[in-house]
């Protein structure tokens, strides 16, 4: 019963699947370590003889914690091919865009995401709330990136769809008093390029209903774009994105509970007084902040 109270490792959208496997091999040698304490102390150990000891701590200690690794793989393919949406979020399927390309406005997120939410609800409509903050949410992508009056004459600036870049990044599970403001802490982690299928990983995880996906970075890194990025990508089917926005000049209105979601134009006038709506069944709420 000990063995039992050892919490095993899980895969998550930002570890990779080697270290999850190499986790997940320490985790079976400590199980295998408490059974090889537990076999020493049976009656029946003792009319052993050394060789056969000897033997049996090798396959105990050695053996049995790769024979399980290797159990677990072959299940975890296995499900990967068998489960269309677990094949994606596990990062097993290959997906048809490379990551040395160019990669705007995280425009390959949403058939993504459309794909699993059919899969999993097949059939389903999105609640009117959800198309009409989608639909408002996506006229953003074709505004131009500053606002009117802010343009010289005669420029053309480009849309955000157009301008917006999908940028590097850095990410790990973070835990209580460890120094993310620090940016030499930072200096340690890999950067990734496949923001896209991280942020695909992330939303469809478990612990996407648990714990909070927070994005750090200086001012004008990007953090607001990213988001307006985000909210426009959704698809309604499964999400209910809401941008969170302190006033501004006020950066201890969400500490004071003063912050409110910013919807769009056809958001308010759909929904009078900033009513929010059901949440699609089974999709989370994505609240961005800025």
């Amino acid at each position: 019963m000990l063995a039992l109270t050892i919490a095993p490792p899980r895969p998550a959208a930002f570890l990779p699947y080697e270290d999850c496997l190499e986790a997940l091999e320490s985790w079976y040698g400590e199980l295998a370590a408490r059974m090889t304490a537990l076999v020493h102390a049976l009656p029946a150990w003792d009319g052993l003889d050394v060789a056969t000891r000897a033997e049996a701590d090798r396959y105990l200690g050695d053996d049995l914690p790769s024979e399980a690794v290797g159990c677990y793989q072959e299940l975890y393919s296995r499900l990967a091919i068998e489960i269309a949406e677990f094949g994606f979020w596990s990062g097993q399927v290959d997906q048809q865009a490379t990551r040395s390309e160019v990669r705007r406005c995280l425009a390959g997120i949403e058939p993504l995401l459309s794909s699993l939410s059919a899969g999993l609800s097949p059939g389903r409509k999105p609640a009117d709330v959800a198309v009409a903050l989608s639909n408002a949410y996506r006229a953003m992508l074709g505004r131009p990136i500053l606002a009117a009056g802010q343009t010289p004459a005669g420029v053309r600036l480009p849309t955000l769809e157009e301008s917006y870049l999908d940028p590097d990044f850095r990410v790990i599970a973070v835990r209580a008093g460890e120094l993310t403001s620090d940016e030499d802490w930072w200096a340690a982690i890999p950067v990734r390029g496949d923001l896209i299928e991280y942020l695909a990983d992330a939303l469809t995880s478990p612990e996407a209903v648990t714990a909070p996906l927070i994005v750090l970075g200086q001012p004008g890194a990007g953090k607001s774009v990213l988001t307006k990025a985000l909210a426009a990508r959704l698809p309604p089917e499964g999400f209910l994105p809401v941008r969170v926005v302190p006033p501004v000049g006020r950066p201890d209105a969400r500490r004071r509970g003063q912050a409110r979601p910013r919807l769009p134009a056809a958001g308010r006038s759909a929904h009078p007084g900033g009513h929010r709506g059901p949440v699609p069944e089974g999709g989370p709420r994505v609240d961005a902040p800025r």
